[in-house]
């Protein structure tokens, strides 16, 4: 939709049943139905009239005018009954685009009252009449994606807790779908971002971190993209698709009106498709032209190639930003690869909760909490108050130096000097990042353990 206003009328007929016992399908009864509408009631669109769309048995009827939509109303009941055909008047809604009003009782359909509604779900997407026509799909994809939620969990209950990557599989598998459904088309920058909350959100809980751990923490102990990067991606693949379309194709019409539109100044679809190219990385190899022209397979092949990449050097200059990200001070020193942590694979849901809080500054050392305090504590000045070393209680200080934990440490260092090269010849700093680096499921789970009996002491 664009920035100008414009006067639309729309009626949706849902569920046209077919009362002939002998028929083959419904499209054998409906493939005359264009002949039979008024050529003068559709809309204009590249020239063109269009005057219905028709999916399955769901049929949208279009006009610029509410008797001139009538008139359509009274050739389709007129066609249904040629046909001994049953249009669902219950399902069957009228929705007007527009600064117009129109009395609710003045439609009419075989003696039936049609409806006025703001918002209807056609084809899977739930379109209002308002100057954004998805506003509230969000919301919807939202609840949506809580009730798989809480499905999953009710099915699992008996095996309890998923592993995390199990329930990263399940994200992509389940409820990416959900999401994903119609964004070619829904896509709003300024709106999607309460998908990637409940992306986040979901994340955060299959690491047992809080609200407010850095994003790029989440992301990258996951080794998961954001949704964003996703739906993006989606949206240029479907600029892509519609240039392939014949010029005999309702969305190419309408693709090409829009295009002119853009190129007047009026925002719409095709503006934010062409931005969200030339803010994409693959356009720095090929301009929109030569990437409309790309053959499907490599077109799709290089999107998620080029998109994958440049987000992870990001991240690695992100997590790298102590100014930026002040809670991935330490992070930074033992996380260099974007992947899926192994520590994720152990099956003590308690040590690797530890593991991740510990790993992404969702604790309570002093580094942390005392960033909350009134007045505000400074840095150098989170000592700890465990030991007498009047040290940083920060995690290499609590990992490697505090003595108020030297019992439930020496398991630790026993593990890490078997399994870590030269460790006694190590700085405690190189000991700290050795073993936090480390993917051998042993010292993991020695870590893990560590870190779970130190704060039954705390």
């Amino acid at each position: 939709m664009c920035n100008a206003r414009v006067s639309l009328i729309g009626l949706i007929c849902r569920h046209i049943c077919i009362v002939h016992i002998n028929c083959l399908s419904i499209k054998s009864f409906l493939k005359d139905l264009s002949d039979e509408l008024d050529d003068s009631c559709g809309v204009v669109v590249h020239n063109k009239i269009l005057k219905h769309l028709l999916w399955a048995d769901d049929l949208f009827l279009v006009s610029t005018y509410a008797t001139i939509m009538q008139r359509q109303i009274n050739n389709l009941n007129s066609y249904c009954k040629k046909w001994q055909l049953i249009v669902n008047t219950m399902k069957t809604k009228i929705m007007v685009f527009g600064d117009i009003h129109i009395q609710d009782d003045f439609f009419h359909l075989d003696g039936n009252t049609i409806s006025i509604t703001e918002k209807y779900t056609y084809v899977g997407n739930e379109v209002s009449d308002t100057k954004n026509p998805f506003c509230g799909i969000y919301e919807s994809i939202i609840q949506k994606c809580y009730r798989s939620c809480y499905k999953i969990r009710e099915y699992c209950r008996q095996i309890g807790q998923l592993p995390p990557a199990l329930s990263v599989h399940f994200f992509n598998t389940l409820l990416m779908p959900i999401i994903e459904y119609g964004s070619e088309v829904w896509y709003c920058p300024s709106s999607v971002e309460k998908l990637s909350i409940f992306q986040r959100n979901y994340f955060r809980r299959v690491l047992h971190v809080r609200q407010k751990t850095p994003n790029n923490g989440v992301y990258g102990d996951l080794g998961v993209l954001p949704l964003e990067i996703r739906l993006k991606n989606n949206v240029i693949k479907y600029l892509h698709h519609i240039h392939d379309l014949p010029d005999t194709s309702p969305v190419k019409w309408v693709y090409k009106d829009l295009l002119l539109l853009s190129d007047a100044g009026f925002s719409n679809w095709v503006t934010t498709a062409h931005k969200l190219y030339e803010e994409h990385p693959l356009s720095d190899k090929c301009d929109i032209g030569s990437f409309l022209n790309l053959k499907r397979e490599a077109m799709k092949r290089n999107i998620k190639k080029s998109s994958g990449k440049h987000f992870q050097s990001t991240w690695l200059e992100n997590i790298s930003d102590i100014d930026k990200q002040p809670k991935l001070r330490t992070y930074m020193k033992f996380k260099s690869e974007f992947k899926f942590e192994p520590y994720l694979n152990l099956h003590n849901v308690k040590l690797r909760a530890a593991i991740s809080q510990f790993r992404l500054s969702a604790h309570h050392l002093r580094i942390e909490t005392g960033r909350h305090t009134r007045p505000y504590t400074p840095a150098e000045k989170r000592l700890c108050l465990k030991c007498k070393e009047n040290q940083i209680q920060d995690e290499e200080h609590h990992l490697m130096l505090c003595s108020a934990f030297a019992n439930e440490r020496k398991p630790l260092m026993q593990c890490a000097a078997q399994y870590i090269n030269d460790f006694e010849t190590l700085t405690s700093e190189e000991k700290f990042i050795e073993i936090m680096k480390s993917e051998n499921i042993e010292l993991l789970t020695a870590l893990g353990t560590y870190l779970v009996d130190s704060a039954k002491c705390t």
